[in-house]
């Protein structure tokens, strides 16, 4: 029995720690100790038993760590992109106008902005209520029936 044999364990410790270490630093995809932590106990416990299980799961790991290896070039590159665009100096001089001004008219635009937004609001507002109902000249409404009716008896 594998179990019993305290060299055998020492290996499956080993194998432990060195998976632990290597997900800690970045080395190797946190999805390989969720594997570990889901085998049995009596396979994490051994050496022989762990070596054979990785044999037989090493092709479903490889897919993931080339899937872990894609993932972590592409935030590697983004956050690369972005230190570059950080080093770079803002210019703000673009914001001038001609006369020297910064921020020429930002003000002024803000509000006729936030003016359009309002109207458009309340355009939508009163588009959303029920249309009144037409009103006969006596004060009672009438419905399109009753008007159509009226018109066509000619009164």
């Amino acid at each position: 029995m594998p179990i019993g044999d305290p060299a055998d364990q020492k290996a499956a410790r080993e194998i432990e720690s060195s998976l632990r270490e290597a997900v800690a630093q970045g080395d190797c995809p946190p999805v390989e100790l969720d594997w570990f932590s889901g085998l049995p106990d009596r396979t994490r416990n051994s050496g022989k038993l762990l070596q054979a299980a990785l044999k037989l799961t090493e092709p479903l790991l490889k897919h993931a760590r080339t899937a872990w290896a894609k993932e972590k070039a592409t935030e590697r590159a983004r956050e690369e992109h972005l230190a570059e665009l950080r080093a770079k100096p803002r210019d703000l001089d673009c914001l001038r106008s001609p006369d020297g001004a910064t921020w020429q008219g930002v003000g002024r635009r803000k509000r006729r902005c936030r003016k359009f937004n309002a109207i458009g609001q309340a355009f939508t507002a009163r588009q959303s209520l029920p249309p009144k109902a037409a009103r006969h000249p006596g004060g009672t409404p009438r419905s399109s029936m009753e008007q159509s009716s009226a018109s066509e008896s000619g009164q």
